[in-house]
């Protein structure tokens, strides 16, 4: 299962198993921005199915999908001149 999560992020089944719930957030948030939060906990499933380690990677991601709507939010105004 590992090598075929870490062919989609662009790594090796070794790297991707000593990766970091933020790691992977990151990793997966890189290939699948606009996912729901359900979907990359399943993702995130290929990686490790411990609760906690679950829990960190979704909440990792929806922080940098917040970050990314506020700076796209940020741009427009910026470009309006507001």
């Amino acid at each position: 299962m590992l090598a075929e999560v870490g062919t989609l992020c662009g790594l090796t089944a070794g790297e991707a198993e000593t990766m970091t719930p933020v790691q992977v957030a990151h990793n997966l948030f890189e290939s699948n921005p606009k996912s729901s939060p359900s979907d990359v906990r399943k993702l995130a499933e290929k990686w490790s199915r411990d609760p906690e380690f679950l829990d960190n990677v979704v909440a990792h991601y929806i922080v940098m999908r917040m970050k990314r709507t506020r700076f796209s939010e940020d741009a427009v105004v910026d470009e309006t001149g507001d």
